[in-house]
C-alpha cells in the first residue's frame, strides 16, 4: 500500500472522487498483482501444511491430502506407483490455480523488482 503514489489519490480527490471510489478504481487495480501473489503463497502454505494435521487430527476421515500421501509409505515397503499417483493428484489443484492466475502472479512478483 505504501508503494501506491499519493499523487494518484490526490488527483482523484481533486476530480471529485470519494475515498471509496478512489480505492476501488485507482488503488485496488494497482494492488491486484501483489494480492494474487500473496493469495497463492498463503494457499500453498495451507495446502502443504503437514505438522499440525499430523499432531492434531486423529483418524482416517479427518486427514488432509498431504498427510494421506505420507501414510501411503509403509514400514517395510513403498508402493512407488501409488505414491507418485497420489502425489500428482495432490499437486494438481494448485497447478490448475497457478496456470489460471499465472499472469497476475508473475506481474506481482516483478512489480517491486524494478524501480521506475
Amino acid at each position: 500500500m505504501n508503494t501506491v503514489p499519493v499523487t494518484l489519490e490526490e488527483a482523484a480527490y481533486i476530480d471529485g472522487a470519494s475515498p471509496f471510489t478512489t480505492f476501488i478504481r485507482i488503488v485496488y487495480p494497482l494492488l491486484k498483482p501483489p494480492m494474487v501473489t500473496l493469495l497463492i503463497v498463503i494457499a500453498l502454505r495451507v495446502w502443504n501444511n503437514f505438522m499440525y494435521p499430523l499432531l492434531l487430527l486423529q483418524g482416517q476421515n479427518s486427514r488432509t491430502l498431504p498427510l494421506t500421501v505420507f501414510f501411503f509409505k509403509g514400514d517395510l515397503s513403498i508402493q512407488w506407483n501409488i505414491l507418485f499417483a497420489a502425489t500428482t493428484l495432490v499437486i494438481l489443484p494448485l497447478m490448475i490455480v497457478y496456470f489460471i492466475l499465472q499472469k497476475q502472479i508473475i506481474s506481482g512478483m516483478l512489480n517491486g523488482s524494478v524501480k521506475g
